[in-house]
């Protein structure tokens, strides 16, 4: 487990590299999902089965992937991308690969983080249903990740479900955690204090 400090002080950061090919990103042809320059058409929507096998696809390959704290990569790339496009479609497909507890660990922490740090107000109050519902799961790793997300998204409407996960939570250095960002959330509810 990351030190208590790099854990809630690593923002995501883009990189200032050309990104990757759209090929790379979700393994398959993404560019015929997505808009082109020169047109200002979208491309029909594909069907959920597609979108679920795509979401899966990244998922998978995201296994191998190396993360470091505060750097997108291939994976966040991709998973921003499937959530701007495809919105409540693509994080219907996130949250049971998370929630279901069927995606590696480490893929689901740094899904969560970005989750949480992602600024779309059309999918917010899903993205935090989703890492509240994520503290519930059994590896440490993807409670970590969903409290990261919770700590990025700022939204004291979390604070609830942050004060039952730390009922419940065993390990004394996630709660103390937990503690610090509900601390954060509830001075945001009330700043004047």
């Amino acid at each position: 487990m990351r030190t208590q400090i790099e854990s809630l002080t690593a923002k995501p950061r883009e990189q200032t590299t050309v990104a990757e090919p759209l090929e790379l990103i979700s393994g398959t042809a993404l560019a015929d999902l997505s808009t082109t320059e020169s047109s200002t058409e979208r491309p029909p929507e594909p069907a959920a089965e597609q979108i679920r096998a795509k979401i899966q696809g990244l998922f998978s390959r995201a296994r191998g992937e190396v993360f470091a704290d505060g750097m997108d990569s291939v994976f966040s790339r991709g998973l921003k991308h499937f959530i701007d496009r495809f919105g409540s479609k693509a994080l219907d497909e996130i949250a049971l690969l998370i929630i279901k507890e069927t995606a590696e660990p480490e893929v689901a922490e740094e899904a969560l983080r970005w989750i949480g740090y992602l600024e779309d107000s059309t999918t917010h109050r899903y993205r935090r249903w989703i890492l509240s519902k994520a503290l519930s799961c059994s590896s440490v790793r993807v409670r970590d990740g969903a409290l990261l997300g919770i700590s990025f998204m700022d939204d004291p409407s979390a604070a609830d479900d942050l004060r039952a996960a730390m009922k419940r939570e065993r390990i004394p250095e996630l709660r103390y955690e937990m503690g610090r960002v509900l601390e954060q959330l509830e001075a945001q509810r009330c700043p004047n204090t």
